[in-house]
């Protein structure tokens, strides 16, 4: 029996304006995955946008709070476009199947 393992679909972000991690280190691009439902579960709870989407990138960039905390704003904003993408389009390879069944 051949056993099941998921691909997770992982995107790059190149930040215009690096920041220090946790460990000192300096980050320049993000490894992003796509949400999923857990995630949607996890902003639920926030009480504003801006705190929904910190915990989405918190999450889908394996960032700390506080990592979040000193991205530059042009950058969370940009990736917090890309996030929104995710959620409200479908990938390519779904798509076509989709206009092939009609």
């Amino acid at each position: 029996m051949k056993k099941f393992h998921p691909t997770v679909q992982v995107n790059a972000f190149e930040l215009q304006h690096p920041f220090k991690r946790d460990d000192g280190s300096i980050i320049k691009r993000l490894d992003l995955r796509r949400l999923n439902f857990s995630d949607l579960e996890a902003m639920e709870n926030a009480k504003t946008n801006l705190q929904a989407s910190r915990i989405a990138i918190t999450r889908v960039c394996s960032l700390s709070p506080d990592e979040v905390g000193r991205m530059d704003a042009a950058d969370f904003n940009a990736l917090d476009q890309e996030l929104a993408g995710f959620m409200f389009h479908q990938d390519s390879e779904s798509s076509s199947e989709d206009s092939s069944d009609q």
